[in-house]
């Protein structure tokens, strides 16, 4: 098939393609809209040494600070029930809000990669309660952190703000979609009803044809 029958065959049926988009578009539109938005924002936090250790200590704890598993340790210390428990308390929020495994709150820590720098961030349908969620772990894991080591201290590095806009879901990029699907569905349906069309006809005539034989062909008993 060259490109002018192509045209040819959507141009016949071209109602076809606009209202594959529609119904295709309305629908992504529709459902995109209902989404509850996901709003997320993150913090960062430095680990550092102690300012009380001596000169020994110091170099001691530098060498420690370089091994990736201290770092990793304290990255796990935002994630963990104590913090999240403290952090609901000082909020005032539902107990389990953010401890709980189906929670409509999603905490998650890295580390910047080459650094001694820990993200936290979180991701919910309040964009601002995720801010705050996030600042509070910061603090609380800060706060925890003194109680229990005198070496390392954590230092928040920049606090988390309010985010404008949510993450999900984006609604230019699913409705750009729901346009290329539209498209694509309209032109499989134009062709796949050209090859219904076509193939109808063709057993038309085939019937039409054997119709044709039996009436014409004379039978034996005439013959003799």
């Amino acid at each position: 098939m060259n490109f002018f029958a192509f045209v040819q065959i959507l141009g016949r049926r071209w109602w076809v393609v606009i209202l594959s988009l529609v119904v295709v578009l309305g629908s992504t539109a529709f459902f995109t809209y209902r989404q509850t938005p996901i709003y997320e924002t993150r913090t960062t936090i430095v680990v550092r040494l102690s300012e009380k250790l001596d000169i020994k200590e110091t170099v001691d704890s530098l060498n420690a600070l370089d091994r990736r598993s201290i770092i990793a340790t304290y990255a796990k210390i935002p994630l963990s029930r104590t913090v999240q428990e403290k952090v609901e308390k000082n909020l005032g929020l539902e107990s389990g809000i953010l401890s709980d495994q189906e929670s409509t709150y999603l905490i998650r820590t890295g580390v910047v990669p080459d650094t001694n720098i820990l993200s936290v961030s979180v991701e919910g349908p309040d964009r601002r309660l995720v801010a705050n969620i996030a600042n509070a772990i910061a603090e609380e894991s800060k706060n925890y952190v003194e109680e229990f080591s005198d070496i390392f201290r954590l230092k928040v590095l920049d606090r988390a703000p309010h985010p404008s806009k949510p993450v999900r879901p984006v609604i230019q990029r699913n409705l750009g979609i729901g346009v290329v699907l539209g498209l694509l569905l309209g032109v499989v349906l134009v062709f796949l009803i050209e090859f219904l069309q076509k193939l109808r006809h063709a057993q038309s005539e085939t019937l039409e044809s054997e119709s044709k034989s039996e009436v014409y062909t004379p039978s034996r008993s005439n013959k003799e």
